[in-house]
């Protein structure tokens, strides 16, 4: 199993980068990663052409959204299918 340092960031409270409700966690407040109770946790590498988080390295940016607010913008999300599959394909979030 993969460890979870979080000696960095003591104390963090997981919360909705929406709405700002506090997110409990799954595994309590122990040492696992970061999984919001009725939320879901995005992780990105970056992206290239943004002017905010593109480090080109192996770290990554963790956010997190709430079930509610998932749930009402649903409309602004895009789900995509990857695999073993030549194309990726996206579609319209039908929640």
């Amino acid at each position: 199993m993969i460890g979870h340092d979080r000696s960095e960031v003591p104390g963090f409270k997981m919360k909705c980068l929406v709405c700002k409700v506090e997110l409990s966690h799954v595994f309590g407040d122990g040492d696992g990663p970061f999984q919001p109770y009725a939320g879901t946790a995005f992780s990105s590498g970056g992206h290239y052409g943004s002017t905010v988080f593109d480090p080109c390295d192996s770290t990554s940016l963790e956010v997190f959204i709430c079930d509610g607010c998932l749930r009402e913008l649903a409309h602004l999300c895009v789900h995509r299918t990857h695999g073993r599959r030549e194309v990726i394909r996206y579609k319209f979030w039908d929640v």
